[in-house]
């Protein structure tokens, strides 16, 4: 299940409007959440746990109400 990602998530990721599925867990992943991935309003699946991400979580995730599945754990995260 381990992708071999290294870095960010660009904040182009929002212009990706009809993904319903991201499967980034366990991806050597790091940095802050971008403003961009809020803005998947089909996102239905977000694994991004098990990687370095840092910051806080966006109040805007609760404007993302498709969202079934959110996996966040093993990361960073403050606030």
């Amino acid at each position: 299940d381990e992708n071999k990602f290294n870095g960010t998530i660009p904040n182009s990721i929002g212009l990706c409007q009809d993904l319903e599925k991201l499967h980034l867990q366990e991806s050597g992943l790091h940095g802050t959440l971008p403003d961009g991935l809020y803005d998947l309003m089909n996102l239905q699946d977000l694994y991004l746990d098990r990687n370095d991400f840092s910051g806080t979580i966006s109040e805007r995730i609760g404007d993302m109400t498709g969202l079934l599945d959110l996996r966040l754990y093993e990361n960073r995260f403050s606030g």
